[in-house]
Protein backbone atom coordinates (compact mmCIF):
# COMPACT_ATOMS: atom_id res chain seq x y z
CA UNK A 1 0.00 0.00 0.00
CA UNK A 2 1.94 3.53 -1.06
CA UNK A 3 -0.22 6.04 0.92
CA UNK A 4 1.16 9.43 -0.63
CA UNK A 5 -0.77 13.06 -0.82
CA UNK A 6 -1.66 14.30 -4.51
CA UNK A 7 0.72 15.96 -6.77
CA UNK A 8 3.50 14.23 -5.45
CA UNK A 9 4.41 11.41 -8.62
CA UNK A 10 3.03 7.72 -7.06
CA UNK A 11 0.81 6.83 -10.33
CA UNK A 12 4.11 8.04 -12.19
CA UNK A 13 6.16 5.69 -10.34
CA UNK A 14 3.84 2.63 -10.01
CA UNK A 15 1.24 2.96 -13.14
CA UNK A 16 4.05 4.06 -15.69
CA UNK A 17 7.53 3.36 -14.97
CA UNK A 18 7.29 0.54 -12.79
CA UNK A 19 6.32 -1.45 -15.96
CA UNK A 20 8.75 -0.68 -17.93
CA UNK A 21 11.78 -0.90 -15.47
CA UNK A 22 10.26 -4.04 -14.89
CA UNK A 23 10.40 -5.19 -18.63
CA UNK A 24 13.88 -3.25 -18.78
CA UNK A 25 16.58 -3.61 -16.30
CA UNK A 26 15.04 -5.94 -14.37
CA UNK A 27 14.69 -8.51 -16.82
CA UNK A 28 10.93 -9.58 -16.39
CA UNK A 29 9.48 -9.04 -19.49
CA UNK A 30 7.52 -11.94 -19.37
CA UNK A 31 5.68 -10.29 -16.30
CA UNK A 32 1.45 -9.44 -16.63
CA UNK A 33 0.12 -6.18 -15.29
CA UNK A 34 -3.24 -5.21 -14.30
CA UNK A 35 -3.86 -1.88 -13.92
CA UNK A 36 -6.94 -0.53 -12.81
CA UNK A 37 -8.44 2.82 -11.15
CA UNK A 38 -11.81 4.58 -10.52
CA UNK A 39 -11.61 6.24 -14.26
CA UNK A 40 -10.77 5.03 -17.55
CA UNK A 41 -9.51 8.02 -18.72
CA UNK A 42 -6.48 7.67 -15.88
CA UNK A 43 -5.97 4.16 -16.41
CA UNK A 44 -6.00 4.38 -20.44
CA UNK A 45 -3.46 7.97 -20.66
CA UNK A 46 -0.89 5.92 -18.27
CA UNK A 47 -1.34 2.69 -20.40
CA UNK A 48 -0.65 5.51 -23.39
CA UNK A 49 2.69 6.84 -21.03
CA UNK A 50 3.90 4.11 -20.30
CA UNK A 51 3.09 2.33 -23.80
CA UNK A 52 5.38 5.37 -24.86
CA UNK A 53 8.11 5.09 -22.88
CA UNK A 54 8.76 1.57 -23.92
CA UNK A 55 9.04 2.94 -27.28
CA UNK A 56 11.54 5.55 -26.98
CA UNK A 57 14.69 5.43 -28.73
CA UNK A 58 16.84 5.40 -25.42
CA UNK A 59 14.71 2.76 -23.58
CA UNK A 60 14.72 0.67 -27.00
CA UNK A 61 18.62 1.25 -26.79
CA UNK A 62 19.57 -0.02 -23.12
CA UNK A 63 16.44 -2.79 -22.74
CA UNK A 64 14.87 -3.42 -26.62
CA UNK A 65 14.97 -5.63 -29.30
CA UNK A 66 18.57 -4.49 -30.05
CA UNK A 67 19.84 -6.35 -26.94
CA UNK A 68 17.52 -9.19 -27.01
CA UNK A 69 14.36 -7.21 -24.72
CA UNK A 70 10.90 -6.93 -25.44
CA UNK A 71 9.34 -4.98 -28.38
CA UNK A 72 5.84 -3.91 -28.47
CA UNK A 73 3.55 -5.83 -30.46
CA UNK A 74 -0.15 -5.21 -29.87
CA UNK A 75 0.63 -1.46 -29.90
CA UNK A 76 -2.74 -0.84 -31.95
CA UNK A 77 -4.82 -1.62 -28.82
CA UNK A 78 -3.43 0.72 -26.84
CA UNK A 79 -6.14 3.28 -27.64
CA UNK A 80 -7.97 1.01 -25.10
CA UNK A 81 -5.18 0.51 -22.72
CA UNK A 82 -4.04 -2.63 -23.30
CA UNK A 83 -1.06 -3.84 -24.76
CA UNK A 84 1.13 -7.18 -25.27
CA UNK A 85 4.88 -7.36 -25.97
CA UNK A 86 7.12 -10.31 -28.06
CA UNK A 87 8.01 -12.06 -24.95
CA UNK A 88 4.61 -13.15 -23.24
CA UNK A 89 4.11 -9.41 -21.11
CA UNK A 90 0.86 -7.51 -21.42
CA UNK A 91 -0.32 -4.53 -19.73
CA UNK A 92 -4.21 -4.50 -19.20
CA UNK A 93 -6.02 -1.63 -17.75
CA UNK A 94 -9.33 -1.51 -16.36
CA UNK A 95 -11.41 0.82 -14.33
CA UNK A 96 -12.52 -0.84 -10.63
CA UNK A 97 -16.15 -1.65 -12.13
CA UNK A 98 -14.76 -2.48 -16.05
CA UNK A 99 -14.42 -5.64 -17.29
CA UNK A 100 -11.23 -7.81 -15.81
CA UNK A 101 -12.96 -11.63 -16.41
CA UNK A 102 -10.58 -13.62 -19.36
CA UNK A 103 -7.14 -11.42 -17.96
CA UNK A 104 -4.64 -12.52 -15.72
CA UNK A 105 -1.39 -11.30 -14.26
CA UNK A 106 1.60 -11.76 -12.09
CA UNK A 107 1.11 -7.98 -10.83
CA UNK A 108 -2.10 -5.88 -10.33
CA UNK A 109 -1.77 -2.16 -9.79
CA UNK A 110 -4.36 -0.56 -7.88
CA UNK A 111 -4.21 3.32 -8.37
CA UNK A 112 -6.88 5.38 -7.06
CA UNK A 113 -10.10 2.69 -6.72
CA UNK A 114 -12.20 5.43 -5.83
CA UNK A 115 -13.18 9.37 -7.11
CA UNK A 116 -11.89 11.15 -3.86
CA UNK A 117 -15.07 13.61 -3.90
CA UNK A 118 -17.62 10.77 -3.66
CA UNK A 119 -15.88 9.38 -0.52
CA UNK A 120 -15.18 12.51 1.14
CA UNK A 121 -19.02 13.54 0.67
CA UNK A 122 -20.06 11.04 2.88
CA UNK A 123 -23.45 9.52 3.65
CA UNK A 124 -25.18 6.21 1.97
CA UNK A 125 -23.62 6.59 -1.28
CA UNK A 126 -19.99 6.89 -0.14
CA UNK A 127 -20.82 3.96 2.35
CA UNK A 128 -21.83 2.13 -0.57
CA UNK A 129 -18.78 2.92 -3.41
CA UNK A 130 -16.90 1.88 -0.46
CA UNK A 131 -18.43 -1.24 0.02
CA UNK A 132 -18.87 -2.07 -3.87
CA UNK A 133 -14.66 -1.07 -4.31
CA UNK A 134 -13.91 -3.94 -1.38
CA UNK A 135 -16.21 -6.34 -2.56
CA UNK A 136 -14.42 -6.48 -6.36
CA UNK A 137 -10.63 -6.18 -4.88
CA UNK A 138 -11.24 -8.85 -2.54
CA UNK A 139 -13.35 -10.91 -5.12
CA UNK A 140 -13.08 -10.30 -8.34
CA UNK A 141 -9.71 -8.73 -8.66
CA UNK A 142 -7.95 -11.41 -6.27
CA UNK A 143 -8.71 -14.31 -8.53
CA UNK A 144 -7.11 -12.80 -11.27
CA UNK A 145 -4.04 -14.05 -11.17
CA UNK A 146 -1.57 -15.96 -13.33
CA UNK A 147 1.28 -17.02 -10.83
CA UNK A 148 -0.83 -16.99 -7.19
CA UNK A 149 2.22 -18.28 -5.34
CA UNK A 150 4.11 -15.07 -6.73
CA UNK A 151 0.88 -12.79 -7.30
CA UNK A 152 1.72 -9.25 -6.18
CA UNK A 153 -0.79 -6.40 -5.59
CA UNK A 154 -0.40 -2.91 -4.95
CA UNK A 155 -2.22 -0.20 -3.77
CA UNK A 156 -1.93 3.41 -4.55
CA UNK A 157 -4.21 5.75 -3.10
CA UNK A 158 -4.73 8.47 -0.39
CA UNK A 159 -6.51 7.68 2.47
CA UNK A 160 -10.24 8.56 2.20
CA UNK A 161 -11.95 6.67 4.76
CA UNK A 162 -11.58 4.24 7.68
CA UNK A 163 -13.21 1.50 5.76
CA UNK A 164 -11.05 2.25 2.38
CA UNK A 165 -8.55 -0.40 0.63
CA UNK A 166 -5.60 0.91 2.83
CA UNK A 167 -7.57 0.54 5.81
CA UNK A 168 -8.04 -3.41 5.20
Amino acid sequence: VVNVPPGMSKTVMTSILLTSWDWGPNECPWRKYINTSYSEDLVVRDAGRCRDLILTDWWQARWGQPVGGPTIVDGHKAAKGYFTNDKDGSRFSTTMNGQVTGFHGHVLICDDPLKPKEIQSGGDEARAKLEKCNELWDQTFSSRSADPAHFKRLVIMQRLHFGDLAGL
